[in-house]
Formats: structure tokens, C-alpha cells, sequence
């Protein structure tokens, strides 16, 4: 299972050259934020899929708390911004490219996360933005309305980037692409962990043909 993956990685000291810094987070309250995450996380409503289900999921989770991490995000923001790791996929219909998966699953949040009011408008501005294009994210963010456009943004960027870094999993990073230049520093750590997953789930890789219309699965050694 995947929560067994992260779970035992998140205790572990297998992170190499990255062990200085896993050993750092371990210390702040920013990963206990991230286990109790990991423990609450639903993963019956979570799109089935081995290119955007649990185990994307979990990276993505990852990424955001270190993001969080680095740029000082308040707790209050973290929880919001790991919410919307947790459940930014469940609108997927399939795993081709879709801009609209994330406002498909906006109606979804209030229960998943148990949030309302202000709280949920945020969670479902990050997660409607984070598969369209930047240049949508204003009018996106609009739409929703929520009273601190500017905390809004904040926690949409972060998420981008957070899923970001995974597309480690499809070899189609461009850390160039990526808004914060912590994320830009992970981008390294992002393939590290990919291959952690690999390794102990022996799953396929996957990777864009060249006309990004269709993922192709590859086994292990292939890519």
C-alpha cells in the first residue's frame, strides 16, 4: 500500500545526500502536519490510477509540506494547502490532459475535508486552479471569490508547484517552469523519491509521447 511507503520513508534514514535536510524537517512542526495528513487522507475518493492516484498523491503531499517548509507557511495555510494535495485529482475522469479536472472537483471538497465558509473557498481556489494555466488563475481564483484574493494565490502557487515536481513520474519536469525557487531546489529531490516509490512498488514508469496526447507505460529499466 502506499500509506505503508510513505509512512516508512517519512521515519526512515534512506535519504542519502538529501538525509541533512529530511533530518531538519523531521524536527519542525511542519511534518507532523504532514503525518497527521497522511493518516486523515481518504483514499476511497482518490481517482484510481497508477500515473494520478495514491502514490502521486503522496509525493504531491510531500512536496507541499517541504514547500510549505521553506517558505514559512503559516500552519493555518499548510493544513489548507496539504487539503488540497490530498484531493486536487478527484475530478480526473482519465489520465489524458485535462485543464478542467481541477473545477470538476471542487464540489467534492466540502465533504472531504469537512471545511466550509472562507476555509473552503480557498481550498477549492487552489485546487481549481491547479490545472489550468497560469494565465486562468486570476479569472479562475475570481470566480470563487473569496475574501483574501492574496491568500488565495499564495496557496495556488504553492500547489502547482507541489504537483509539479511529481511530473518527475512522466519525465516532463522543467524546474524553469516552477513559480518559487524552493521548489526549483527540490527538483533533484523530486526524482529521488520517485525512484524510492519505484523501487519498492516494482510499478511501471510512465512518460508523454511526444504529442503529450497519451501517457506511455514503460517497465522497470525501459526509461
Amino acid at each position: 500500500m502506499s500509506k505503508e511507503i510513505l509512512t516508512a520513508l517519512l521515519e526512515s534514514d534512506i535519504w542519502q545526500e538529501h538525509q541533512p535536510m529530511m533530518a531538519d524537517f523531521r524536527q519542525g512542526v511542519y511534518h507532523g502536519l504532514l503525518q497527521n495528513a497522511v493518516r486523515q487522507l481518504k483514499r476511497e475518493a482518490l481517482y484510481d490510477s497508477p500515473i494520478h492516484g495514491e502514490d502521486h498523491i503522496e509525493r504531491t503531499m510531500l512536496m507541499a509540506a517541504l514547500l510549505a517548509w521553506r517558505e514559512t507557511v503559516s500552519q493555518e495555510n499548510t493544513q489548507l494547502l496539504l487539503l488540497a494535495a490530498s484531493y486536487h485529482d478527484v475530478g480526473r475522469v482519465d489520465d489524458s490532459y485535462d485543464t478542467e479536472h481541477g473545477p470538476r472537483a471542487i464540489t467534492k471538497l466540502g465533504e472531504l475535508a469537512g471545511l466550509g465558509g472562507q476555509e473552503l473557498l480557498l481550498l477549492q481556489c487552489a485546487v481549481a486552479a491547479h490545472s489550468r494555466p497560469d494565465s486562468m488563475m486570476e479569472a479562475t481564483l475570481t470566480g470563487i471569490a473569496p475574501k483574501d484574493m492574496s491568500r488565495a494565490l499564495a496557496l495556488s502557487r504553492l500547489l502547482k508547484d507541489a504537483d509539479g515536481l511529481d511530473r518527475v513520474r512522466i519525465r516532463d519536469l522543467n524546474p524553469n517552469f516552477l513559480r518559487h525557487r524552493s521548489a526549483r531546489a527540490l527538483s533533484g529531490f523530486s526524482e529521488y523519491v520517485f525512484e524510492l516509490y519505484f523501487q519498492r512498488k516494482a510499478a511501471p514508469a510512465a512518460y508523454w509521447c511526444p504529442k503529450r496526447q497519451r501517457i506511455i507505460m514503460g517497465e522497470k529499466g525501459e526509461i
